[in-house]
């Protein structure tokens, strides 16, 4: 319950008002429009609005075609061509071209990987909806569901490496704990600021690990999982280090603990169960959106 809270709460932080001057935000954020769709339709706004492209205002336009601008329904229609259609920007062979317009180094990383040679031989192989989300969900590639998308291909019965999907769940994990630890290095820097001190040792740490960060996102988009690995590695090394400096400086050295003297009366406690390394939906929560908080303090 408490995740779910903090989840809500967090989507109000980093989700901004969207465009009031588009007309296809217009139309479909009015309710007659919505009523007017299939029921398997109705919710097709309010995923974007949530979404990477609602966030940042892409709008239809920018992927569908049309015309934003034009307020008769025809005439901000003209142009737009079913998903289905080969001359459309959003078939499914079309569409590195079409997302090329905003994410060229992520367009030029993926024209070199084997699933992109496959799109452009007609061969079975994943196009950028099929991680990054269908219809109007467009996010980033979420490492709790990657490894079922993998699956369509790489898996036993089709013998094209199925250790695949658990690769690239695992390396995606690391990717996220790498930001999670940017996160926390973050807030220790701040109140580092705040009381006027300087930790330029440990805000050296941190800009290499974003670096890093920024430099796999592109990386992960070759398909070459072990070079991605060892970036978000260095990266979380990185920002692990810069927390560490950081804490140090805001708190002081960290006293060394010392264990308390043996007695023969007692006896030993027990062994104390080792914490679950399972995320809990608190922080799923913090891994699901931290990329967009990074994003909103203008930090990744």
């Amino acid at each position: 319950m408490k995740g779910s809270v903090l989840l809500l709460a967090l989507l109000f932080l980093v989700i901004p008002s969207v465009s009031a001057d588009n007309s296809c935000v217009n139309c479909h954020s009015n309710a007659s429009t919505i009523l007017a769709l299939q029921y398997w339709q109705q919710d097709y706004y309010a995923i974007w609005y949530a979404s990477a492209h609602g966030i940042k205002n892409v709008t239809c336009d920018r992927c569908h075609g049309g015309d934003g601008t034009k307020g008769e329904k025809s005439l901000a229609h003209v142009g737009m061509r079913n998903s289905s259609d080969p001359a459309s920007p959003i078939y499914y062979k079309n569409l590195p071209e079409t997302c090329r317009a905003c994410h060229v180094d992520i367009y030029e990383a993926f024209v070199k990987s084997k699933h992109y040679k496959n799109l452009e031989e007609n061969k079975l192989a994943p196009t950028c909806t099929t991680c990054h989300g269908l219809h109007m969900g467009i996010g980033k590639a979420n490492p709790l569901e990657i490894a079922e998308k993998c699956k369509i291909c790489h898996n036993p019965e089709m013998g094209v490496r199925p250790g695949i999907p658990a690769e690239a769940k695992d390396a995606l994990l690391l990717a996220r704990q790498a930001e999670v630890a940017i996160l926390r290095a973050h807030a220790y820097m701040d109140l580092v600021r705040e009381r006027g001190k300087e930790a330029a040792a440990a805000d050296k740490e941190l800009d290499a690990a974003q670096e890093a960060v920024a430099r796999s996102s592109i990386q992960w988009h070759t398909l070459d999982l072990g070079q991605f690995r060892r970036t978000v590695t260095a990266a979380s090394d990185s920002a692990e280090k810069a927390g560490t400096a950081a804490k140090e400086i805001f708190l002081g050295p960290m006293p060394t603990t010392q264990a308390p003297p043996a007695t023969t009366a007692a006896a030993p406690p027990p062994t104390a169960k080792p914490p679950s390394r399972v995320c809990g939906p608190t922080a799923l929560a913090l891994i699901a959106l931290t990329p967009l908080l990074l994003r909103r303090r203008g930090r990744l």
